[in-house]
């Protein structure tokens, strides 16, 4: 079973929200005093997700060919790579701060 339609479920019915939770993919809603709560998704939605993304990662049949030829020129490539040195954080603006006032004294009379 599957969701392919993309539909929520929203019950308060416990045998519904354990069948629900079996199929990937289905979102279950139920209400919590008077406020409606959305459940964190199944263990089957997480492992369907996981598999996805795994599959768009892996190499496909023609990728997989051509990964031997590749591997000596990867090689080299590797020990081309020359790191930059990172940059350190700068001085502030020294126009952004604010300036001190100076305290002026009244002559005496």
């Amino acid at each position: 079973e599957t969701n392919e339609k993309k539909y929520f479920v929203a019950t308060q019915d416990m045998e519904l929200r354990a069948h629900c939770r079996k199929i990937a993919g289905v979102p279950v809603i139920c209400l919590r005093q008077q406020v409606p709560f959305l459940e964190a998704p199944s263990k089957a939605s997480l492992g369907h997700h996981e598999q996805r993304e795994k599959r768009k990662v892996a190499p496909q049949n023609w990728e997989r060919e051509k990964v031997p030829a590749l591997q000596p020129e990867v090689q080299e490539a590797a020990e081309e790579v020359v790191w930059k040195k990172k940059k350190k954080p700068k001085a502030p603006n020294p126009a952004s701060f604010k300036r001190s006032k100076k305290v002026r004294k009244m002559p005496a009379k």
